[in-house]
């Protein structure tokens, strides 16, 4: 049984990011939005983003392969109704899956996104 929905729609995602909160790590930007209404209880919704910075397509395919990868693996149970964006940040160098995985988790938590077992 999937854990969240994806988040596909571009009108979710100005949503999103015109009306939600957001909290910023190293690597990782999250933004989210409680959902009101009848769609409050409904299972979360995940979309992924990777700055523009990244010239290449490749990369920012790439990445957001990764972010997706990390997500699945990661085992979290986010709290139902909210839409989130995981937003990859440019660095210099880029990121080993641990590193995201704490760092997201980190975020998550501290934007009290998690649901504790």
């Amino acid at each position: 049984m999937p854990t969240y929905e994806k988040l596909k729609r571009n009108i979710d995602f100005t949503r999103v990011y015109q009306r939600g909160y957001h909290r910023s790590g190293r690597w990782l930007v999250l933004h989210a939005f409680q959902r009101k209404g009848n769609e409050k209880d409904t299972l979360p919704r995940v979309g992924f983003a990777v700055a523009k910075k990244i010239r290449s397509s490749v990369e920012r395919n790439r990445m957001k392969r990764l972010l997706r990868e990390v997500f699945r693996l990661s085992g979290i149970n986010l709290r139902p109704g909210y839409d989130i964006i995981v937003t990859a940040r440019w660095q210099d160098s880029e990121p080993d899956q641990h590193a995201l995985s704490q760092e997201l988790y980190y975020l998550l938590r501290k934007m009290g996104l998690t649901e504790e077992k």
